[in-house]
């Protein structure tokens, strides 16, 4: 055996003398969080990688460790946005100092984080996520839906526990006008890692029942900056930008916008916004239709009141061309019964000079004015003999004086 070895022993603790000499002082570094892991103690267990600038070649790997002491800083400084800063795909920018153990081997000790890469990265991914939306034609397509006129039936995707929940609710249950709307919580995780798989689940289980539904709600409470990261996601909003119904917004920030905010059909800054927006459209509605009833009715008046000056019209004139139409028959009866009466007495005096030309005419040849001067009157067989021809000898005769009969016997030619 060579004389001139080193045991592992001896290397590990030569490279732990050397290390600790050479990065006595923490130092910056710049890595991608590729796993992460809370352990029960409460420490947090990371592991950092560097890919190529493709990002399809691993370049390095280590690990790293936050202690629980450290970890109790960091969220003092950061808050709650500290879980979103130390998630996995993050790029982040640590302050660390190198820890060699002869038998664990090599690990970076957290000392602080800068929020700036990681801010910057993400800032750097929502705007290639923008621009993929745009160039796929997906960023104005659930805007382009056309919005109904009143929103009663809505899906509402939250937390049940979420405060911005509750405020949405209220807002709408207590409404003054007391409009009825119907909504149905399909729940999700609202930050998180578990955000996007529930909310892509939820998503497609309300296209699948589109026709039951006129909009759908996205609300939750406040929170912080990097609580939008994952409203950033380019699976997520690709998948409600392209929803069969129009999306509404209520995520809680005042002042930032969300990428899903941008692809939405309407984006409002809480959820307590969103019910205000969907009563409107009930308050605009009621207003709009009781302006047309007063419309109607005003019109429906105006044509009544034209209807009864017309028929008040039709009434004058039709009551004149009756009085016309009366004097006119009158004038004609009046004219008629003239002429009748003239008609009746002219007929009259004519028939009266005819009965006195008839009497005269009877007295003229009344037989006995004839016999009263000394003319008789021959009858033979009941009828008046005038021509001698007509005269039988043999047959009884009577001859008719002024002043009596006197029979003539054909057998005895006698008077009797």
């Amino acid at each position: 055996m060579s004389p001139n070895y080193l045991t592992l022993q001896q290397l590990n603790t030569y490279l732990q003398e050397m290390l600790s000499e050479v990065f006595a002082m923490p130092f910056w570094i710049v890595a991608e969080i590729a796993e992460h892991k809370q352990a029960a103690s409460g420490h947090l267990y990371l592991e950092l990688v560097e890919k190529s600038a493709a990002g399809d070649t691993l370049t390095a790997k280590t690990q790293a460790v936050v202690w629980y002491n450290k970890g109790a800083e960091l969220r003092q400084k950061f808050g709650p946005d500290l879980p979103q800063l130390l998630k996995k795909g993050n790029k982040v920018l640590l302050k660390v100092l190198i820890d060699y153990h002869p038998v664990y081997g090599l690990k970076l000790i957290v000392q602080d984080l800068d929020a700036s890469v990681t801010l910057g990265e993400m800032e750097l991914r929502r705007r290639q996520t923008i621009e993929q939306l745009q160039n796929e034609g997906l960023s104005d397509l659930n805007a382009q839906l056309p919005l109904p006129t009143v929103l009663q039936r809505v899906a509402v995707i939250s937390s049940p526990t979420a405060a911005g929940y509750g405020d949405f609710m209220n807002h709408l249950q207590y409404n003054p006008q007391r409009y009825a709307i119907r909504t149905t919580l399909f729940q999700s995780a609202m930050q998180g890692d578990a955000m996007q798989a529930e909310m892509s689940v939820q998503l497609r289980a309300i296209a699948h029942r589109a026709v039951d539904f006129d909009a759908v709600v996205i609300i939750r409470g406040g929170g912080s900056k990097l609580d939008l990261a994952t409203y950033d996601d380019y699976t997520l909003s690709a998948l409600v930008a392209q929803m069969p119904l129009p999306i509404l917004t209520g995520i809680g920030h005042q002042q930032d916008e969300s990428v899903i905010d941008m692809v939405a059909h309407t984006a409002l800054k809480t959820p307590t916004a969103v019910a205000e927006f969907i009563l409107q459209t009930l308050q605009q509605y009621e207003a709009e239709a009781l302006w047309y009833a007063d419309q109607m009715q005003r019109i429906a008046q105006q044509r009544l009141q034209t209807a009864q000056y017309t028929l008040r019209d039709c009434q004058m004139r039709l009551q004149y061309a009756l009085r016309q139409t009366i004097q006119q028959h009158q004038l004609l009866i009046d004219r008629c019964a003239d002429t009748l009466q003239r008609q009746t007495r002219s007929t009259l005096q004519q028939h009266a000079q005819n009965l006195d030309h008839l009497q005269q005419r009877v007295v003229l040849l009344d037989p006995m004015r004839w016999l009263q001067k000394g003319f008789v009157l021959l009858r033979q067989n009941n009828q008046t003999v005038t021509r001698a021809q007509d005269f039988d000898p043999y047959q009884t005769a009577s001859i008719l004086f002024a002043d009596g009969e006197v029979q003539i016997d054909k057998k005895t030619n006698s008077v009797l």
